[in-house]
């Protein structure tokens, strides 16, 4: 791994968002992930678990193809293997992996899935946010935090275009307006942010 790179590509996101409050927040994940789909676009989800997400595309688009891919030999998976994926996709999905495996391993995986990726292709990650720490030290598998910029860097530093980094936070109308407003004094204050989701979307140039 090219050090010196990363951390040049990390510093090229966090001048497009000096602080994490410059990252904008966003509702729902779904939304934001279907208004990244191209009509009847072939789709991999990689660390599917129980394919949950199967179903939402099928109603969003019933021309579009889903498959997966999970270690978890438990569960009906089309690959149980990152190198093992065939075929090119429009979408892939990593929801809450990247965690889960250390940091080079993290650019392994980032490399092969840009070669699985048609060319305007896009992938989509999320992770937890570390300015909620609750949100990445409740679960003893994660094993990589990432910074937004960080997590922009690594993508770029992998050959992929940033679109754009979201804060995903969903919540009820009273609570939402309390933390807008006077709460989010508080919270910039402490440097302790309330979402508890970093969504990033990049794509293949060509």
């Amino acid at each position: 791994m090219d050090w010196s790179l990363l951390f040049e590509k990390r510093y090229e996101i966090h001048k497009r968002y000096p602080q994490i409050w410059d990252v904008p927040l966003w509702r729902k994940r779904f939304g934001l992930v279907s208004s990244h789909m191209k009509k009847a676009a072939k789709i991999l989800d990689v660390g599917a678990d129980k394919r949950e997400w199967e179903s939402r595309f099928k109603a969003h688009d019933p021309d579009c193809s889903y498959s997966s891919m999970d270690i978890n030999r438990s569960q009906n998976h089309d690959f149980y293997d990152l190198e093992a994926i065939t075929g090119e996709y429009d979408l892939i999905l990593l929801l809450e992996v990247i965690e889960h495996i250390p940091l080079e391993k993290g650019e392994h995986m980032l490399r092969t899935l840009y070669q699985r990726l048609a060319p305007g292709g896009v992938i989509v990650l999320t992770t937890p946010n570390i300015w909620r720490p609750s949100q990445y030290l409740r679960d003893a598998t994660h094993v990589q935090p990432y910074a937004y910029d960080e997590l922009g860097g690594l993508l770029t530093y992998c050959q992929f275009d940033l679109i754009g980094i979201w804060r995903l936070w969903n919540s009820h109308v009273l609570d939402r307006f309390t933390r807008l407003t006077v709460g989010k004094y508080l919270h910039r204050y402490v440097g302790v942010d309330f979402a508890k989701t970093l969504m990033a979307v990049a794509k293949k140039n060509q």
